[in-house]
């Protein structure tokens, strides 16, 4: 099952060379079969952005492996997304790499009320495809 969420990991330290391999198995541990459909990783500036599309106990579960290595931010993007507020994460969203990723969270969880509130913010012309999409099915 997908979660309903979208959490952003901003790496802000890299693992020392000799305990990156560790990491990175530990981190792998974390999931489980089909599970990498539902995390994108994407490098800006020499540092990583972490998107994880799971629930708030496998998302501790990373962070957990996480702490013990690097530093980060961790935030849930998820209302952003939705209304289309990506911000600084706008060129990784609507990226050709990740689009579908981000598309198919945007489909499973914008309600029609989401939409409105759009439309309230920014105006009608703001809508896309998706959002065009869930006001035609409401």
């Amino acid at each position: 099952m997908k979660s309903n969420k979208i959490f952003l990991i901003k790496v802000l330290s890299n693992p020392e060379v000799k305990l990156e391999n560790r990491m990175l198995q530990e981190f792998c541990d974390c999931f489980e079969e089909g599970d990498e459909y539902n995390y994108a990783v994407h490098d800006v500036n020499g540092l990583d952005y972490i998107f994880l599309r799971f629930s708030d106990y496998k998302v501790d579960k990373v962070c957990k492996v996480l702490d013990r290595y690097i530093k980060y931010d961790l935030s849930e993007i998820s209302g952003n997304l939705i209304l289309g507020n990506e911000g600084d994460l706008l060129n990784i969203v609507k990226s050709d790499e990740f689009k579908s990723f981000f598309d198919s969270f945007r489909i499973d969880n914008t309600k029609i009320d989401d939409v409105l509130d759009k439309i309230n913010v920014k105006g009608i012309n703001a809508l896309d495809d998706i959002d065009k999409d869930v006001l035609a099915k409401g």
